[in-house]
């Protein structure tokens, strides 16, 4: 299978439609033309709110929600009304996150990293495709004099090359920062790159995993210095040291992972196709199935404020894990909803997501038993 159709094998989940459809992806040879949409200002819109938005994140109490064609919506009321940032690319735009309150990363198709420094109002590119490329075998290249003829050299060699072959048409699709200096983002056929300075540089990480086929890396999260990065045909990753070093796994599993959370406990969390969930506790590396749910796609889980976990699938139901991801049941306070590709708990309760008819604000239900109260 080529490494281009391997975008359009991917089953037809929210987070895998993203991979092949709007003005962030381009097909080889086409990076000249995504290159030109990376450069071009998000278009200021009366009907924002209603994009295709894919990616949402806390910054102090607002909302900041990314979606297609560089939209950037800001809510300081819960998701009640959104305004629009001024961002300087059109290219779609997959996954936002603030370690504190004004400093944020957004990162998007054409290999885009954003930076905001007044909590998502405003924002600047500190990378792209080209330039990721280009550092990838700038390293590639030293890491081999240093490790002349291990297998982990030939293969970056090999990645490095391709990603200069290809151009600016790889997407980073999640992104995760520990504070404002220490960060990582994670795309497309193994795309992994870290900074220790805010991003004002980035260097790969590919080498400290076993991605040697190039998985899409879907999702990272990190809690309390354990990592995890969860991916294509079952891959993953996890670090017990901030990042510094990876432990690969195995899963009982083999489909793509979507959606990965790392739990207070420190329990870690990944849910993907079919509505396949699993855990692992603290200080352990083998995942067991979490009982219940359907077999519906998972596309997105999130930690809520009292430490519990919830989940959206593909059919829109939402489902609350309260036994750090041991069972699972449907979410009774919430009615069924358009499904979502991200989701928040707002402070009165509310979820806030954001998906393909834009933002959706989901009210309590009364009267109704909370699910799932092991």
């Amino acid at each position: 299978m080529t490494r281009i159709s391997r975008f359009f094998s991917i089953p037809v989940v929210a987070v895998a439609t993203l991979l092949c459809s709007g003005p962030g992806f381009a097909a080889q040879g086409e990076s000249g033309v995504l290159g030109a949409v990376a450069e071009r200002p998000a278009l200021k819109s009366n009907t924002a709110s209603r994009s295709v938005m894919i990616g949402e994140a806390f910054a102090g109490k607002r909302i900041v929600a990314v979606g297609e064609r560089g939209v950037v919506l800001l809510s300081d009321d819960g998701g009640k009304a959104w305004a629009q940032a001024t961002v300087p690319t059109s290219v779609t735009l997959t996954a936002v996150q603030f370690p504190n309150a004004r400093n944020g990363w957004a990162v998007g198709h054409a290999g885009v990293i954003l930076h905001s420094e007044d909590g998502g109002g405003s924002w600047r590119k500190q990378l792209d495709g080209d330039q990721a490329a280009k550092l990838i075998l700038e390293f590639s290249e030293k890491y081999a004099l240093a490790n002349a003829g291990s297998p982990v050299a030939k293969s970056l060699s090999s990645a490095a090359r391709q990603f200069m072959a290809d151009g600016a048409d790889k997407p980073f699709l999640d992104v995760f920062f520990i504070n404002d200096r220490s960060g990582f983002v994670v795309g497309a056929f193994g795309l992994a790159l870290k900074t220790e300075d805010g991003g004002a540089t980035w260097q790969p990480f590919m080498q400290l995993l076993n991605n040697d086929e190039g998985s899409h890396l879907y999702s990272i999260k990190a809690s309390g210095g354990r990592l995890v990065i969860a991916g294509e045909r079952g891959f993953l990753a996890i670090s017990n040291d901030a990042g510094k070093s990876f432990l690969s796994p195995e899963l009982p599993y083999k489909g793509s992972l979507f959606a990965a959370s790392v739990l207070p406990s420190g329990t870690i969390v990944v849910a993907g196709l079919k509505g396949n969930m699993f855990y692992a506790d603290p200080g352990v590396l083998e995942f067991r199935k979490t009982q219940g749910g359907q077999n519906i796609s998972y596309n997105a889980t999130q930690v809520i404020s009292d430490g519990r976990l919830i989940a959206m699938d593909q059919a829109g139901h939402l489902w609350i894990s309260s036994d750090n991801g041991r069972s699972i049941s449907l979410y009774s306070d919430f009615s069924p909803a358009p499904s979502l590709n991200s989701i928040l708990q707002v402070s009165d309760g509310s979820i806030v997501g954001a998906g393909f008819r834009g933002m959706t604000r989901l009210e309590k239900k009364t009267n109704v038993n909370t699910g799932n109260s092991k």
